[in-house]
């Protein structure tokens, strides 16, 4: 499945304390995903699914990242008597406080025993964002690496081969704790493309053919004395799995690294 970029827009109208966790949501007529606390909190997020009628109205006020949202149990008692939990959403101050609270959230649903409590009258039942569209803003913030070329000696001679070492790293993999639970994104970059400077280009190639003289296999031969920047792309493959929920792929999206400066010398014979 290749996922389509969305628009993942949240707003916050007014923020209730820590604390504040009775939130219910739905999808308003514009198709967006609306929170609301049964305090003052509410926030929205496009959801990328099909408006339905009858549900939340949307609020409005300043845009927050949408990684911020997280998923909060809390205690109820039932109105028989008994316990119950209660689950709803709240934006928080970081990433990484979503995170924790996300950790928390699920860690307690995989241990509750309780049942869910009743909804307020009149109340909507909580509606996520799809599973594509919580991957794709995790890939955004995702810092993937930039190659690191070089090409020894730090120069070229025009008539003979210079060797292109890449300096990539080809595997990253991250889980991150997101509304929905852990969210792993695998990424591969094992090709490059390199502009060598002087209207020649090559690629992209495995990055794994670079190397040092004399097994390296990604060369080029200068012609002309001068000074040229050596530019190197490196093309990343991304994929996302939610246990239960899907998994899919990414587009496409590069790293470029320059070698500014390069120097392409000439050797000349002097005769004795």
């Amino acid at each position: 499945m290749r996922l389509i970029a969305c628009a993942v827009v949240v707003a916050l109208v007014a923020t209730a304390g820590p604390a504040a966790a009775d939130h219910c949501a739905g999808l308003n007529g514009a198709g967006v995903l609306v929170v609301e606390c049964s305090g003052s909190h509410s926030t929205s997020a496009t959801a990328g699914g099909t408006a339905r009628s009858g549900e939340a109205a949307g609020g409005s006020g300043r845009v927050v990242d949408p990684l911020l949202v997280g998923r909060v149990v809390s205690s109820g008692t039932l109105p028989g008597g008994g316990g119950c939990v209660s689950v709803g959403l709240q934006e928080f101050g970081s990433v990484e406080a979503a995170e924790n609270e996300n950790r928390v959230a699920f860690r307690r649903l995989e241990n509750n025993v309780d049942p869910a409590c009743p909804p307020a009258p009149g109340e909507p039942p909580v509606v996520l964002p799809s599973p594509e569209v919580v991957a794709l803003a995790f890939w955004r913030q995702l810092e993937l690496p930039t190659p690191r070329p070089q090409v020894a000696p730090g120069w070229a001679i025009t008539g003979l081969p210079s060797y292109l070492e890449p300096g990539t790293t080809t595997t990253v993999e991250e889980t991150f704790d997101t509304v929905l639970g852990p969210l792993t994104i695998t990424a591969t970059g094992e090709q490059v493309a390199v502009d060598w400077g002087d209207g020649t280009t090559a690629g992209p190639v495995p990055a794994t053919l670079g190397g040092p003289y004399p097994g390296g296999g990604i060369t080029h031969v200068y012609t002309d004395v001068g000074t040229v920047t050596i530019t190197v792309t490196q093309y990343w493959e991304g994929t996302w799995s939610l246990p239960g929920q899907g998994e899919g792929t990414f587009d496409t999206v590069t790293r470029t690294t320059p070698i500014g400066g390069f120097e392409v010398r000439q050797v000349q014979a002097v005769l004795g």
